[in-house]
């Protein structure tokens, strides 16, 4: 596995700060997050602050929130509600070579997307249920800045192989002057663009190397900060090719990543959030 990849799985199974959707009673909480952010930034319960953002294809720049990830979350539960009711899955139908008889079309659904590595699509169902689950109203993160936006429609990618999506989209001219989309907030996170991150990088590239690697013969594309906040380092691996939808494109990087690091004693580091897509499909290597 890619060693950011490897990351993200450690993430998953050691902490319990990955992200998980913003439930009904941390809405009541904002104004003690607020405060406590301000004082000190290292307290950010980073499980209902950050989301990670990805340009998913050529048209389509969104929020990812992944399926079926570690631990359960709201949209998993609205998601499933609606994908198996009365047997109605929200799955495109598939070739009976792929899938005989498993998979059905969905009448209600419509492909909006194929020009990435996802087949994208949208079910009114769906989105009713999760802009009831997620408000609107977030800050904007990119390698430049930051901005205010409302995310837009709110789509769905399923692939038996890759991660399993549900997708807010940003608009493009929301990502006007702040550079390539990388993070969105609830709360606007006073983060600071430094531009040299040249040690910190290089301490981030020596951590990686520790960490396992299944995959070693695929193309590493290197770890960047591109902001920083107390002893937190916010940081993306992403190379933004994944949008040509060549999926045989070497230059296609299969496993963006956005991820924080936290500097502790003796200026080690640690994995504070990360957030991660499998694009190269590992379930079915």
């Amino acid at each position: 596995m890619k060693r950011m990849r490897r990351a993200m799985s450690l993430i998953i199974v050691g902490t319990s700060l990955i992200f998980s959707c913003r439930s009904d009673s941390a809405k009541t909480t904002d104004e003690k997050q607020d405060a406590a952010i301000a004082r000190r930034p290292d307290a950010l319960k980073v499980d209902t602050a950050i989301f990670a953002v990805y340009n998913l294809s050529p048209h389509i720049i969104g929020i990812a929130i992944e399926l079926n990830n570690f631990p359960p979350n709201t949209i998993d539960s609205a998601f499933n509600a609606i994908a198996f009711r009365d047997s109605a899955v929200l799955f495109t139908s598939q070739p009976d070579a792929v899938a005989p008889g498993l998979y059905k079309p969905c009448p209600d659904c419509i492909v909006v997307d194929t020009t990435g590595p996802y087949i994208i699509e949208k079910n009114k169902e769906l989105e009713k249920a999760i802009r009831q689950k997620i408000p609107n109203g977030m800050y904007l993160y990119g390698t430049n800045g930051i901005k205010k936006f409302r995310y837009q429609d709110v789509l769905y990618a399923i692939d038996e192989c890759m991660s399993n999506v549900v997708i807010l989209t940003v608009a493009p001219q929301d990502t006007a002057g702040i550079g390539k989309p990388l993070l969105a907030s609830y709360q606007q996170l006073p983060l600071h663009y430094n531009k040299n991150y040249q040690q910190i990088d290089k301490s981030i590239a020596q951590w990686l190397k520790t960490q396992p690697d299944d995959y070693p013969n695929m193309n590493y594309v290197p770890t960047k900060t591109f902001a920083d906040l107390d002893s937190l380092y916010f940081t993306y691996t992403d190379n933004f090719t994944m949008t040509d939808g060549d999926r045989n494109n070497e230059r296609m990087y299969f496993f963006p990543s956005r991820t924080i690091f936290k500097k502790v004693a003796n200026d080690s580091l640690t994995v504070f959030w990360g957030a991660g897509l499998d694009l190269f499909g590992i379930p079915c290597d």
